[in-house]
């Protein structure tokens, strides 16, 4: 019980992680993507790839996941969610056609059976009498070092700023001379390449290849 218990408070991280990429979408471009899961399934993918199946380095792994998803993301955004712009259901019906459609491509091209991802650091270390991997404390730090990063940008920048503003009225933003189209490319930009996709994954060891609903 103790051993689950802090394996939750460590999980809890990547999985606020999740929801704050899926927040992004939603508090600035009033959107809600399904497929975002979809999303960190095709990141987990990328990285399986490219890390075990190509046995490049762990970090191209990362890098290429989080680089793919980005551009994933603004090409969602440019070809589908603009184009259906003040259709909210149109909109929604498209991201969960294309979560269907990345999942059957995933089917095609990996198998339908689950996949192994190997740790990104191995071993083991004991805190309270409960075993916890080295792999899922890394990847809470990391979590929480992108969550407090992403809270500093918001806060600190010019760009995060100007997202508040979005968030709150896009007329009025407009009027004080922000782009709400530029904002929202970022904003999708940025969720698509959230990096908690090839973060928690790793952690859990494991993924299948449904994941098309969101957290």
């Amino acid at each position: 019980m103790l051993q689950i218990i802090i394996q939750g408070l460590l999980l809890s991280g990547l999985y606020a992680l999740i929801a704050m990429g899926f927040m992004l979408i939603f508090s600035i471009g009033r959107t809600l993507n399904l497929a975002y899961g979809a999303y960190i399934m095709i990141g987990g993918y990328i990285y399986f790839w490219l890390s075990q199946v190509l046995g490049m380095p762990k970090a191209v792994g990362f890098l290429g996941a989080v680089g793919i998803g980005a551009v994933m993301g603004l090409l969602k955004h440019r070809l589908i969610v603009k184009p259906l712009k003040g259709d909210p259901v149109a909109v929604e019906i498209s991201t969960l056609i294309l979560a269907v459609i990345m999942q059957s491509a995933v089917v095609l091209l990996f198998g339908d059976a689950s996949k192994i991802l190997l740790p990104i650091i191995p071993g083991v270390v004991t805190i309270s009498g409960a075993q916890v991997t080295y792999n899922i404390l890394a990847a809470t730090v990391m979590s929480w070092v992108i969550i407090l990063a992403l809270y500093a940008f918001i806060r600190g920048t010019h760009t995060g700023r100007a997202m508040q503003a979005v968030s709150m009225d896009q007329k009025g933003a407009a009027i004080s001379g922000v782009d709400p189209d530029r904002i929202n490319m970022i904003t999708w930009a940025i969720s698509g390449g959230w990096v908690l996709r090839v973060v928690s994954l790793p952690a859990t060891r494991s993924f299948p290849h449904r994941c098309g609903s969101p957290p």
